[in-house]
């Protein structure tokens, strides 16, 4: 199979172990604690509130961020909100995933390639589907 030099060197490159969505949390929370539903509604995702919901706990598993309850009260309602804030693993995380993409910017490299769409703007998805296979940070 024939491949390409920047193909090779983009496949010996370690990419970050972070999806655009988990990334997109963490740099929601890089200043402040959030409460989980200012969080959902700010990615816009369309995501069910259970996905969504396991994506926070797995973040949290790994450390990269922390959850809290707190009591809140509303005209004629009080209930239990979640609040998240990002941990120093988190911030790390962030940075590592800036820092990756910095550079690849830097030395020219595309950042997406999916089937021949790159960011570099030479080419164009064919269809709204192709356009859907692409996601960058």
């Amino acid at each position: 199979m024939d491949r390409s030099p920047n193909r090779e060197a983009a496949r010996k490159e370690k990419l970050p172990n972070i999806t655009h969505l988990q990334f997109a949390v963490l740099d929601l929370l890089v200043f402040e604690e959030v409460a989980g539903r200012v969080v959902r509604n700010k990615l816009a995702a369309k995501t069910s509130l259970p996905a969504f919901y396991q994506m926070m706990r797995r973040l949290e598993d790994v450390g990269l961020i922390e959850g809290r309850y707190q009591r809140t009260d509303a005209p004629k309602v009080s209930f239990r909100e979640r609040f998240y804030s990002l941990t120093e693993p988190g911030r790390r995380a962030r940075a590592s995933v800036i820092a990756f993409y910095a550079d690849r910017a830097a030395s020219g490299s595309p950042t997406v390639t999916v089937q021949g769409v790159s960011n570099e703007g030479t080419e164009k998805p064919k269809s709204k589907r192709d356009r859907r296979k692409v996601t960058s940070l």
